[in-house]
């Protein structure tokens, strides 16, 4: 009886993580896509703005276009002296904590204040990105292997409890 109990407060623990990965993914997803879209607008276009315009009309709905809305609108509605570029982009950047779309965002931001060559370096930043995501959709592979192999262990280690509870003792 409480092997039983055990089993279906693990479904529900089970089920919830499960749920979670899935959103852990889907925003692992809408990052990737963002920066891919970002950095292939702005090798086009050479300013933020533009890029952000673009990555808008190309994005699904959905977190991450929001914030990109939400970049744009705080880029062209803030008239102060402050870093209305950097500041926008921090939108996106709090919702989405991630190193790598912080070094594109900086990237950016440095070639609309100094100029110069960024197709190289833009390609060399979505050769990085490719890389970034393979090692974490492996690592959320793995982890998946893991879990499984942890549930079938717990199950084994109750069948044979149950079946050891039954077994006639010898004198």
């Amino acid at each position: 009886v409480a092997a039983f109990f055990f089993l279906i407060a693990y479904a529900i623990a089970a089920s919830g993580l499960q749920q979670a990965q899935k959103r852990q993914e889907q925003r692992l997803s809408e990052a990737s896509i963002y920066m891919d879209t970002i950095l292939y607008a702005f090798l086009k276009e050479g300013k933020i703005d533009a890029a952000l315009s673009d990555v808008q009309l190309a994005l699904s709905d959905g977190e991450m276009k929001e914030k990109v809305k939400e970049a744009l609108l705080h880029m062209r509605q803030t008239f102060d002296d402050s870093q209305i570029l950097r500041d926008g982009l921090r939108i996106i950047e709090n919702a989405y904590p991630t190193r790598r779309l912080v070094s594109i965002h900086m990237f950016m931001l440095h070639v609309e204040d100094y100029g110069g060559e960024y197709q190289k370096p833009a390609r060399l930043l979505l050769k990085d990105k490719e890389l970034w995501e393979k090692r974490i959709r492996f690592s959320i592979a793995e982890r998946r292997k893991m879990f499984r192999e942890v549930v079938l262990s717990v199950i084994t280690s109750l069948v044979i409890c149950g079946i050891v509870q039954y077994i006639p003792v010898m004198n």
